[in-house]
């Protein structure tokens, strides 16, 4: 099952399928459209933008780290994570999101 951070971000257009998207990733499957923000697999980076389609791969899934986000396009998924970086430098006065998030 899927790790959702208790503090998601979840779009605009995703907030209309939010329940849909949680039930089709927890269960490895794919959702038309639908993005993940997660913690970056790379230490160095911040975060990832992965489409839903990735993890019908046992691999991907298996190893998918926290989800902080689910946007239904990339132009939601990057507005998503643009307004994460403004509200986490807002909130400590830097911008990592790797930390703020962990």
């Amino acid at each position: 099952m899927a790790q959702w951070h208790r503090k998601l971000y979840i779009g605009e257009k995703a907030s209309l399928f939010e329940k849909e998207i949680k039930t089709v990733v927890d269960k490895s499957l794919a959702f038309p459209e639908a993005y993940l923000i997660t913690l970056a697999a790379n230490p160095a980076e911040q975060l990832d933008i992965i489409s839903t389609a990735q993890l019908i791969s046992w691999n991907v899934y298996r190893t998918l780290p926290v989800i902080v986000g689910i946007a239904v396009t990339k132009k939601e998924a990057l507005g998503l994570v643009r307004q994460m970086a403004e509200d986490v430098y807002r909130e400590t006065g830097q911008c990592n999101l790797r930390e703020f998030f962990s």
